[in-house]
């Protein structure tokens, strides 16, 4: 048909295909919808030098729809299917002209026709279905760094701990131990002796100052705000729509 939203869409597609069970056919007045992104062109020769340069092979598994696939996320424009089980793609076709062998079911899908012996089964993708492939980014050279003159290298500034604190003490006072004697010279009287005057020190006892402690304050870490949340995005799945979006035939069964 020609439209397809005018019932909105529908949760129940959710039954396998009769003849590939791991595809979804729809549901219960509801179906899976599809828009074409692909035509067929015909069945085109191949030999040893391969019409398409990009290959894949799918033994048991090769279907039209997957080989589409596998060529429209690398970028081409046209895929074949050939010989059941093989998928090629490229951008251009035809290098050999036709052929009429495209005559073997696909692997994956025997409903379908994969190409045949020596011959592909060729589809081009619609100009909106094709994804380019991705650009490789370019390289930004890095500079080479700026040498620094050895005059500019400035020295390193003085350090600035604190110094200890240096105990003082008051110098000794030294006082000698003993006058000297006096001698008085001889003469008719009996000859005095001064005796020595007993020792008088006067010592001054030391004076220490006691060391000074510099207590450092300690950091105060201030904590940072809490990091804020990311957030995710959910994708949302289109594609599921009410059978009777579609224009009814009178005979359908099931339909009144």
């Amino acid at each position: 048909g020609d439209r397809y939203t005018g019932y909105g869409p529908s949760e129940y597609c959710n039954q396998p295909c009769d003849g590939d069970s791991s595809e979804i056919c729809g549901g219960d007045f509801a179906m899976s919808v599809y828009r074409k992104s692909f035509s067929y062109v015909g069945c085109f020769a191949d030999t040893n030098h391969r019409d398409f340069p990009y290959a894949m092979d799918f033994p048991g598994s090769n279907t039209v729809e997957k080989c589409h696939i596998e060529c429209k996320q690398r970028g081409y424009k046209y895929f074949g299917v050939q010989a059941s089980t093989w998928c090629y793609c490229g951008n251009s076709y035809g290098m050999y002209g036709t052929s009429t062998d495209c005559t073997l079911p696909c692997s994956g899908y025997t409903s379908e026709i994969c190409g045949g012996n020596w011959a592909n089964s060729i589809y081009e993708m619609t100009d909106s279905d094709v994804t380019p492939p991705p650009v490789p980014p370019t390289a930004v050279p890095t500079p080479p760094p700026t040498p620094v003159p050895t005059s500019s290298i400035l020295p390193a500034p003085p350090s600035t701990n604190v110094p200890t604190a240096v105990p003082t003490s008051t110098p000794e006072t030294s006082v000698p131990s003993s006058l000297p004697t006096t001698n008085v010279p001889d003469t008719s009287s009996p000859e005095t002796s001064v005796p020595g005057s007993p020792p008088n020190v006067s010592t001054s006892p030391k004076t220490v100052a006691p060391n000074t402690t510099v207590t450092a304050v300690p950091e105060t870490s201030v904590p940072g705000p809490d990091p804020a949340p990311v957030p995710h995005g959910q994708p949302s799945y289109i594609g599921c729509f009410n059978v009777a979006g579609f224009p009814l035939v009178s005979n359908s069964p099931n339909m009144t």
